[in-house]
Formats: C-alpha cells, structure tokens, sequence
C-alpha cells in the first residue's frame, strides 16, 4: 500500500511523508524476533489500547494471534505509558516475553504511535495497516548487550561495544538511543522518525541550530518538554 495524506487541511512535509512510509513498510516486513503479520497485530494492538481512551478510531478485529505478554505491552506502551514501573516490567520479563521481543514490540509501538498521532494532530483518520509480507525473523542478538544502565541489555558505548555500538549507534550516544539496541533495527528505525519529526541527532545539542521548519527552535524545544512533561519522561 502508498502511505498518503492528501485528505490533510495542511501541507505535509516529503520527508516526514517519506519517513512514515518507511515506518510502515517495516511493519510489513519479518523483524529481528516478529514476523511481519506479528508487528503489524502489536501495532494494532497498542491502536486498540489508546482508542479505550478516546486518543484513537477503534481499529480492526485482530487478525493474528499474539502472545499474553505482547498484549500486555502493547496495552500499557501504547496506551497508558505513564504507568511503566519497573515492577511491571518485572512482571512481563522473562516470564511473559524475552527482552528480545519486549525490545522489538516497544520499537514497533513507539514508531507506528507516531504516525497515529501525527493523523491525530492533523486531523485526518489513522492510516491502514499494510498487508505483511512472508518471511522469518532473522533472530539475531547482539553478542555485547548486557544489562548496565536499563531494564533492558543494550550495546555498550565505546570500546566495549565494539563493531555493535559503531554500526547500531554510532560507537557512542546517549541512552535513550541506546535502549533499543538489543535489537539494532529499532534503533535505526527510531533515529529515522527522530531526524525528521524532530531534529537531527547530531544537531540536538545545537541550540543555535534553526532546522528551519516553520517554527523556532525554542518553540521546538517547547513542545518537545511539553510532551515529555505529559508523558512523564524520565529525560
């Protein structure tokens, strides 16, 4: 399918268009530790757990079956973030899910959230889901992620992230990049929907940079701890 907006009331960037469509043509495809027709049912899932809030349409019946544990991160990633505990996530891993798969399922909410909410502040309806493509997993696991500063195990910076940490982030950058590095595809596809719908990672630290996409960089920086304060990000 052609991801579009050309119902939006408001011009639409091409590179955010192009970036969401990416978004989209991920979710049609195997993952590191889901199939294509498994990402797509997490990310309709998490659409489920936020239209129970009124912040979504009701999507459609599901369509593939999907472990307890998913459903239950895709209840509370996508659609009550504010509740996350580590006694939660205590409680989902491993009993429940892998870290691998939990790893995964949290990129596929994060980045498909997006898109659905960019819909909202449009104004238009959240896009269809894409028809998911054959093909397994390739189940590949970093061999230097372990457990330091997160619930998760990610890829150390430096050194002793070696190879890993420079082809996943670069050889070095800040947690919040690195958090999904168990699973190195949903750290790329993060810093894609990042570089576009916010800024650059290497121009974060800017404060003089101006993107020059039609507001301010400090109305930018506004609406990002805005958003942050709301969702009661630990950053």
């Amino acid at each position: 399918m052609t991801l579009s907006y050309d119902e939006s009331p408001y011009p639409v960037r091409d590179d955010l268009l192009e970036t969401h469509a990416r978004v989209w043509a991920t979710l049609a495809a195997p993952g590191t530790w889901w199939t294509a027709a498994e990402r797509i049912e997490i990310a309709r899932a998490a659409r489920r757990a936020r239209a129970a809030r009124g912040l979504a349409s009701e999507p459609e019946a599901s369509q593939t079956e999907l472990p307890e544990g998913a459903r239950e991160v895709a209840r509370v990633v996508g659609g009550d973030p504010t509740s996350i505990e580590r006694d939660w996530y205590d409680s989902v891993v491993p009993d429940r899910l892998p870290d691998t798969h939990y790893v995964e399922a949290v990129g596929v909410i994060v980045r498909s959230v997006s898109v659905d909410v960019f819909c909202r502040g449009l104004g238009v309806p959240e896009r269809g889901y894409p028809n998911p493509a054959a093909g397994d997993p390739s189940r590949v696991r970093p061999t230097t992620a372990v457990v330091d500063e997160a619930w998760v195990p990610m890829i150390p910076n430096g050194p002793a992230g070696g190879e890993e940490a420079k082809a996943t982030f670069g050889g070095q950058n800040a947690n919040v990049i690195r958090a999904l590095s168990l699973v190195p595809a949903e750290v790329h596809g993060i810093e894609d929907v990042g570089n576009h719908q916010y800024i650059r990672g290497p121009r974060v630290l800017d404060a003089k940079f101006e993107p020059g996409y039609g507001i301010t960089r400090a109305q930018i920086e506004l609406i990002a701890g805005r958003i942050s304060a709301i969702h009661e990000c630990y950053y």
